[in-house]
């Protein structure tokens, strides 16, 4: 008995496990995002940089 209820809850606790998963995925995504945005930020002051140290 304890056994089959058990079993019953797995189905359960999988879509929360999944929502959990979906939501640290969206989380590290725009994590991730915000990473590349910052990255081409500073991309473009190096490159700033160097351009005014040639002239």
């Amino acid at each position: 008995m304890i056994r089959k209820k058990k079993i019953q809850e797995l189905p359960i606790e999988l879509k929360k496990t999944n929502k959990k998963g979906e939501v640290y995925r969206t989380n590290l995504l725009a994590a991730l995002r915000e990473m590349e945005e910052q990255k081409m930020k500073l991309s473009v002051k190096v490159q700033n940089a160097r351009l005014s140290m040639k002239e």
